[in-house]
């Protein structure tokens, strides 16, 4: 680990870890932005599989992880509610105007 992470402390590398697969899972279980946890949840599966620590029967995270991106959490999950508040929040910035980069028709 050459990197910014060779400078952190081991217990808090393993803390920040601990609590960043924790939120990835209660954000998962509630879906809650259910496509950014799938991505961070299959980030953290390179990762694992970088540094070594990952075994083959733990493969089904990573379709798990695909499957989630098909936005899984909208119909019963906490995106039936935040993504259309989320949508109309960032159509209504002067960044998503500008660039012509909105989810759905622009606001305001």
């Amino acid at each position: 680990m050459d990197g910014i992470f060779a400078y952190l402390p081991y217990q808090g590398f393993q803390a920040m870890i601990v609590v960043m697969e924790i939120g990835i899972g209660l954000a998962l279980f509630g879906g809650f932005f259910t496509w950014w946890a799938a991505i961070a949840s299959m980030a953290m599966c390179v990762i694992f599989t970088l540094s070594g620590m990952f075994a083959w029967d733990q493969l089904w995270f990573v379709f798990a992880g695909i499957l989630m991106l098909g936005g899984a959490g909208r119909s019963f999950g906490m995106d039936y509610w935040s993504v259309p508040m989320f949508k109309k929040w960032w159509n209504g910035t002067k960044f998503a105007r500008k660039w012509h980069f909105y989810a759905d028709d622009p606001t305001k």
